[in-house]
């Protein structure tokens, strides 16, 4: 199983929070109308959130891994494979994190590790 978002693998993919078609409203209030007016106006495009971790032996890789990322911000419907072998199809990012980096060590190898949250609409 290969978690990746749009083919640029990631060592996780965590569904932070996904929802289908979601229903829209608004509400308002009027000076010198008590109360408030809300009004739903159909369904629209779900949210998504996901959690991104990679493991890189060079903060460099990571930065590289980080930019191929934030490259998909708003340029076109992407796919996802979260850790769980989920599929998820028509995502549009719309916002990448800043960079969380910590740093690791695996079999006495000293890795960076980078996590980003992206988050959008899938339509």
């Amino acid at each position: 199983m290969s978690a990746n978002i749009d083919s640029i693998d990631c060592d996780f993919v965590i569904d932070v929070r996904h929802q289908n078609d979601m229903e829209r409203g608004e509400t308002w209030v009027r000076d010198g109308i008590d109360g408030t007016g809300a009004k739903k106006s159909g369904k629209g495009p779900g949210a998504f959130s996901f959690r991104l971790i990679k493991f890189e032996v060079t903060l460099a890789d990571l930065h590289t891994w980080q930019a191929s990322i934030e490259a998909l911000k708003y340029t076109k419907l992407v796919d996802a494979e979260d850790s769980d072998g989920d599929t998820y199809t028509d995502l549009l990012i719309e916002d990448v994190s800043p960079l969380v980096k910590d740093e690791i060590i695996d079999g006495g190898t000293r890795k960076k590790t980078g996590e980003l949250i992206i988050s959008g609409s899938q339509t």
